[in-house]
C-alpha cells in the first residue's frame, strides 16, 4: 500500500474514535447530570418513608398504651376483689 494511503485511514480511524470518545463522554456526563438532578426526588421518597414508619410506630405506640390500661384496670380490679372477700 501507499504511504500516503496508510496515513489517511490512520487518521479516519483516529477521528473515528475521537468521536466515539466524546460521544460517550456526553452520555457519559448525561447520566451523571441526571442521577444528580434524581438525587432531591429519591431523598423525598425515603422521607416519605420515614414519615410513614414513624407514623405506624406512633399508631402502635397508642394500641399498646391502651392495652396496658385494660390489663392495668383488670389487675386492680382483681385485687379490689379478693379484698374485699377477705
Amino acid at each position: 500500500m501507499d504511504r500516503s494511503l496508510v496515513l489517511a485511514e490512520e487518521q479516519t480511524h483516529h477521528k473515528e474514535e475521537t468521536e466515539i470518545g466524546i460521544k460517550k463522554s456526553k452520555l457519559a456526563s448525561g447520566s451523571a447530570s441526571s442521577l444528580h438532578a434524581a438525587s432531591p426526588l429519591a431523598r423525598l421518597f425515603v422521607v416519605g418513608m420515614l414519615l410513614q414508619f414513624a407514623k405506624q410506630a406512633a399508631l402502635l405506640q397508642l394500641h399498646v398504651e391502651a392495652l396496658k390500661g385494660r390489663v392495668n384496670r383488670l389487675i386492680g380490679l382483681d385485687i379490689y376483689v379478693n379484698q374485699a372477700g377477705s
